[in-house]
């Protein structure tokens, strides 16, 4: 299989070590991001295993899977264009879709009509705790994820800290959890509220999501926290915590490899061996992400309100 990945960030240190743990795969990359390997020693030593194309038509051409690590916008474009492409069998998309939710479901309708097999980046349902929450645990009160992102920590200006172009708390993080608890069938919200430091930027998130005959349950994300946690509270008091969302037990704390690699690795092997197509989930997803937003509250200046979190 011929695979294809648009992007030389996350595609690079991400989706190429995940796709090295899958067999059978020949992987096609633009020449261009050949610089970057020789930055990062984490993907330097997967230079030789791979196919070199210089024009993009040409790489796009030879695909029969392609993965989107582009930003949302990007990934609306090159999406909308490679549907065409009747080589293209399998197409593994980057979270949140798009930039809105409006936008977000034009192009899964698109992808759907395609007939091609699609996965979204929906990854917490791979993890230990995710799996835990689909399957036994049914009554989350609440979910807290605190830490500093990469852009707030080296002060990087770019896309994932914009909302409108579909970062920052809610739309780039928070569509995690959306995703996850639209599954198990969480469909509307009672409040919703970000934070913005700046202007069209969103440290923090902060959310109370309801469901038929299930526990509401808040949300609370802040993305320049100085603390770094990942805490689960049932319903009854019990509290389960980590240190961020892909921690496990067998992760080796020396590692130069992305934590999030074993969970993309999971997913990707979904896309090739799973019959499921997810259509319903991400719909329903598409629904509550778009119920959010309409609800959500824009705080210039102060966090979510603690009286109420």
């Amino acid at each position: 299989m011929n695979v294809v990945i648009l992007g030389s960030g996350f595609g690079l240190y991400g989706y190429l070590p995940a796709l090295s743990n899958i067999k059978n795969i020949t992987i096609f990359l633009l020449s261009r991001y050949k610089t970057q390997f020789y930055k990062r020693p984490d993907i330097n030593l997967y230079f030789d295993t791979i196919q070199w194309v210089d024009d993009v038509e040409t790489l796009l051409k030879l695909a029969n899977t392609l993965i989107i690590a582009l930003t949302p916008a990007q990934q609306y474009f090159w999406i909308k264009k490679c549907l065409s492409y009747q080589n293209i069998n399998y197409i593994f998309c980057e979270k949140p879709l798009a930039t809105t939710p409006d936008l977000a479901n034009d192009l899964f309708e698109n992808l759907v009509i395609s007939g091609k097999k699609f996965r979204i980046a929906y990854n917490f349902r791979y993890t230990d705790w995710g799996w835990k929450i689909l399957n036994s645990f049914k009554n989350i009160g609440s979910i807290t994820w605190n830490f500093q992102a990469h852009h707030y920590k080296k002060n990087i200006q770019n896309w994932k800290r914009q909302h409108t172009d579909g970062g920052g708390a809610l739309r780039f993080y928070g569509i995690h959890l959306i995703a996850l608890f639209s599954e198990l069938g969480y469909n509307n919200t009672s409040y919703s509220e970000i934070k913005n430091n700046k202007k069209n930027e969103a440290e923090s998130w902060c959310a109370e999501i309801t469901g038929d005959n299930l526990t509401n349950c808040k949300l609370n994300i802040s993305t320049n926290s100085p603390e770094t946690s990942f805490i689960i509270e049932e319903s009854n008091g019990q509290i389960y915590s980590l240190l961020h969302p892909f921690q496990t037990n067998s992760m080796d704390k020396e590692s130069i490899f992305d934590q999030r690699i074993p969970f993309i690795t999971k997913a990707l092997i979904d896309l090739f061996g799973h019959p499921e197509n997810y259509y319903g989930w991400y719909k329903h997803t598409n629904r509550l992400w778009k119920n959010i937003e309409e609800r959500t509250l824009h705080n210039e200046k102060n966090f979510c309100h603690n009286a109420l979190f």
